[in-house]
């Protein structure tokens, strides 16, 4: 069995399906009082990338920021905390906010 690292890691990176990952994570607790795993400005740009370039849909791309969203085992780049929280929460919430399509990922 993998640990729970390995599964966040595998989530922040987008490498498995979200419907493999997300049933596993749900078998760990929620509540953690220290981050795991850092969600990077590079993994950002990677997933949006792949979201440019046709690899991953909107639905994908919203699936994965409410994944990642307000997990306490998840911290951002330090010097990039505001900027990956505001995304996330863009790419979360996109009924709040603009609807995701790759004139507004390009903005």
């Amino acid at each position: 069995m993998k640990t729970k690292q390995e599964y966040l890691n595998a989530l922040v990176n987008f490498d498995q399906l979200l419907s493999t990952i997300l049933p596993i994570l749900k078998t760990f607790p929620w509540d953690s009082s220290e981050a795991i795993i850092t969600l990077k400005k590079e993994h950002l740009i990677d997933i949006l990338d792949r979201y440019l370039h046709n690899a991953l849909s909107a639905t994908d791309l919203e699936n994965w920021a409410d994944a990642i969203e307000c997990r306490e085992d998840i911290a951002y780049e330090t010097d990039y905390e505001d900027l990956i929280n505001d995304i996330i929460f863009d790419l979360a919430n996109p009924t709040l906010n603009d609807p995701l399509s790759p004139k507004t990922i390009e903005q």
